[in-house]
Formats: C-alpha cells, sequence, structure tokens
C-alpha cells in the first residue's frame, strides 16, 4: 500500500507541476502576444500614409476587432470606402489605434487637398 501511496502522490505532483508549467507557459504567451500588440498599436500609430498603414495590414494578415476578425482586403476595402466617403468611420475597429489612425490620416489628406487647392487658385 505504501507504493501506491507514493505513486498517486508521485503522480499528483507530476499533474501540479505540469499544470504549474503550462500556467507559466501560458502567462509568458501572454505576455508575448501583449508586446506584440503593443508593437502593433505603436506601428499603427506612427504610419505616415495610407500606403503605409496598408503595409502593416498586410503583414498582420489582417486584424481581430472587438467581435469579429477582419482578413486584410476587407480591412483595406472598408478604409478606402470611408476615404471616399461611403462608409461612416465606424465600420473601422478601434482595436491596436486603426480607427484613431485613419482618422488621422484622413484629416491629413483633406487638409493637404484643401491646401493644394488654396495654393492652385492663388496662382490663378
Amino acid at each position: 500500500m505504501g507504493t501506491e501511496q507514493g505513486s498517486s502522490a508521485n503522480m499528483y505532483a507530476e499533474k501540479f507541476k505540469s499544470k504549474e508549467q503550462a500556467t507559466e507557459e501560458h502567462l509568458v504567451e501572454s505576455i508575448n502576444d501583449m508586446s506584440k500588440e503593443k508593437d502593433l498599436s505603436e506601428t499603427i500609430a506612427n504610419v505616415k500614409s495610407f500606403d503605409d498603414l496598408f503595409d502593416v495590414i498586410d503583414v498582420c494578415g489582417g486584424m481581430q476587432g472587438s467581435k469579429d476578425f477582419f482578413p486584410t482586403e476587407r480591412l483595406k476595402d472598408f478604409i478606402n470606402k470611408v476615404r471616399r466617403g461611403e462608409l461612416l468611420i465606424t465600420v473601422i475597429t478601434e482595436m491596436n489605434g486603426l480607427r484613431k489612425a485613419v482618422d488621422r490620416l484622413l484629416n491629413e489628406e483633406i487638409a493637404a487637398q484643401v491646401l493644394a487647392n488654396n495654393s492652385k487658385h492663388q496662382l490663378e
């Protein structure tokens, strides 16, 4: 009977150890994921153009929204439709600061167009 108890104790110790190890691995994985998300958010926040933003989206292979996953082409299509005024900006996910970046780039694009139009009119 002593061997059975020893055997049970060893099984319990191994299960506990593997659960502890799995929890530790999950924690490390979560930290790595958070780090990647932070890097992605920073990268998106620092894009200088829609072309740069599309390059980031291509590299990511799409983006997880609060509910749905948005594949690369769908995201780029939504962004272009927002740029053309066919969709409201609210269709763009806020995850990783994407909506904020689109809004900023859109405002910069509009400002550049206004500036170009004003310069054109001054030359006439």
